[in-house]
């Protein structure tokens, strides 16, 4: 089961004992759960993408089979993101064979197709991360979205020490303090857990005589 962490959903958001918005985080077993629930390639395309971009929906949706470009040796995803700025994210080959393998051969048209063949929205994906949620038996009575997966992506990163503000910049948050919004509270429970520890040498072998 994952453990109860969670991350404020909405920038801004502050104080209060409402907590409607905040945003389940998936530990990495449960996600690779949920991608060995996918049921074909586009399903496990999808759900790869949107985690490992961090869950810029949107702007991949928008995208056509061209954003995929040749850049430095290797292939990149152009997206363009808010204020028109043009950004390309090297895939790892993995991600990239699916996309073969999704494609298909396709040179022209939307990136990403819905199960009729028309171009895939973020309300799609929605749909299909939800399912795939529901199938994979994760995160009870809630739905697996695209910004569970952008703050599990970022969580993650923060886990595995990547510096605060490469996470930021990889979030494209302007300020640290949105993406502390995503990584704060497991931190803060990973900094109460080390502070508890941090007293147990005081009175360690004082209690040698009480454990079996």
């Amino acid at each position: 089961m994952s453990r109860r962490i969670t991350v404020r959903g909405r920038a801004g958001s502050s104080g209060g004992s409402d907590h409607s918005s905040d945003t389940p985080i998936l530990e990495k077993p449960e996600l690779q759960q949920v991608i060995r629930r996918t049921e074909d390639a586009r399903e496990a395309l999808i759900g790869t993408l949107v985690y490992t971009l961090a869950g810029r929906v949107s702007e991949t949706c928008e995208a056509d089979v061209h954003a995929l470009q040749y850049r430095n040796g290797g292939k990149v995803l152009r997206l363009r993101r808010k204020g028109d700025k043009v950004t390309d994210f090297p895939l790892p080959p993995r991600v990239l064979t699916l996309f073969d393998v999704v494609l298909d051969g396709r040179t022209h048209g939307p990136l990403l197709l819905d199960a009729e063949g028309r171009r895939l929205d973020r309300f799609d994906v929605d749909r299909l991360l939800t399912r795939l949620g529901k199938r994979a038996g994760v995160l009870p009575g809630r739905d697996l979205t695209p910004h569970v997966l952008r703050a599990c992506r970022l969580t993650h990163m923060h886990d595995d020490g990547v510096d605060l503000d490469e996470i930021r910049e990889y979030a494209d948050h302007q300020n640290v303090a949105t993406t502390l919004l995503y990584v704060r509270r497991r931190d803060d429970g990973t900094k109460r857990a080390a502070h508890a520890q941090a007293a147990v040498p005081l009175y360690d072998h004082l209690i040698d005589r009480w454990i079996p």
